[in-house]
Formats: structure tokens, C-alpha cells, sequence
């Protein structure tokens, strides 16, 4: 099971510019090993640790088990494709680097991903700011089929 820790530090806060900016915590992508009932067995992995960058959003997996983030670092924004050892396989930038500033001003920060079904199983869909985008990669994307007991 993977988990993506995008601690910003704002839960339940209700900002006003007068207080001061908000501690950030993690910012981690961990796997969890499963048992076969699907329970955590043992400790987490941490398979990229982003620093005091902001971390993933969303995040899905291909057939081959590599995970697909959405970054939302202002330094680095875009879509990073790890293994399941946390090595970085490609990234692909959705806006420029080192941005800075106000919330208005940020470019191309995603924040879902998903792959297609069907015909579309080798299509990337992507969130980007305000708008949805479209990849075509060569994998296909995982969906595990849920079948209820008679």
C-alpha cells in the first residue's frame, strides 16, 4: 500500500495574513507491506522523502507496479514515475522551475493522476492547475478487478 504524506501544515487552520506561515511536516511518499488479508504487516518504506519541498497530491500505479506522483514542489512541479525501491524512472515538468510568490501566481502545479480503462488504459489523465490533460505512454495503467462473493 503506498501513502502519500502531504503534511502543509494547514489542517484545520483558518489562515489570516497576520499569522505566521504554518510548520510544515512531511513530505513523503511510504509503502506498506500487506499480509494476504490486505492488513499492514510491518513497517513502512519511505521511497522518496521530498524534503521541505511540497510533496505528491496524487498518485497512481502502471501494470508494472511504478508509481506515477503529481509534484507540487514550486522548485521542481510535474510528473515523477518512481519503481516500487523509490528510484526515479522519468519526470515529465507540467510548469517552470524555482517559482515563487503567491498562490495566484503559481503555474502548472499538478494535482491528480489517473490512468484511462479500455481503450485508454495507455493514457495518462492529469490535473494541472485548472485544466485536464491527456499523456499517452506506453504502459498500461493497474486496475485490480473487484468481484463481490455470490
Amino acid at each position: 500500500m503506498y501513502v502519500g504524506d502531504h503534511n502543509n501544515g494547514s489542517e484545520g487552520a483558518t489562515p489570516s495574513p497576520h499569522d505566521p506561515a504554518p510548520i510544515k511536516g512531511a513530505m513523503k511518499v511510504y509503502a506498506f507491506p500487506l499480509n494476504e488479508k490486505g492488513l499492514i504487516s510491518g513497517p513502512p518504506r519511505t521511497l522518496v522523502d521530498f524534503g521541505q519541498q511540497a510533496g505528491c497530491d496524487g498518485m497512481t500505479v502502471d501494470a508494472q507496479g511504478n508509481l506515477y506522483l503529481t509534484c507540487r514542489s514550486l522548485k521542481k512541479p510535474g510528473l515523477l514515475v518512481i519503481n516500487p525501491q523509490g528510484k526515479e524512472l522519468a519526470f515529465l515538468p507540467t510548469g517552470p522551475k524555482n517559482q515563487s510568490g503567491e498562490f495566484e501566481d503559481w503555474k502548472g502545479i499538478p494535482s491528480n493522476v489517473e490512468f484511462g480503462i479500455g481503450d485508454d488504459k495507455n493514457t495518462l489523465y492529469v490535473t494541472i492547475d485548472k485544466s485536464l490533460y491527456r499523456v499517452r505512454v506506453k504502459t498500461e495503467g493497474f486496475h485490480h478487478i473487484y468481484r463481490s462473493k455470490p
